[in-house]
């Protein structure tokens, strides 16, 4: 028979049993990523129908969202769709393709 108690064993436990999962660090690309998909949803703009219009791929809308590609010109439709400027989106754009809303 087992000598420790009830609450012996979950002290024995603690730090495993009620280990509670922290959500991860996001960086700057998954915040600003997060910020342009919440405001092309709220105004109920797809990818879709910006790579429709730019005449490229989801795939690339996509990259440009997410930081993984520049495409100015994308960026540009976005902000315009959004009606708001581009460097509120992209700071890093380059004040030539800052021509938006």
């Amino acid at each position: 028979m087992n000598t420790l108690g009830r609450s012996s064993r979950l002290a024995a436990l603690w730090p495993h049993f009620f280990f509670v999962a922290k959500e991860p660090e996001l960086d700057a690309a998954q915040e600003r990523y997060r910020f342009i998909r919440s405001e092309l949803v709220r105004r109920g703009i797809t990818n879709k129908s910006i790579s429709d219009e730019a005449d490229v791929s989801r795939e690339y809308v996509f990259m440009v969202l997410s930081g993984q590609r520049k495409g100015y010109r994308v960026r540009l439709l976005v902000a315009q769709k959004c009606q708001i400027p581009v460097e509120t989106f992209w700071p890093d754009t380059p004040i030539q393709y800052r021509e938006a809303a």
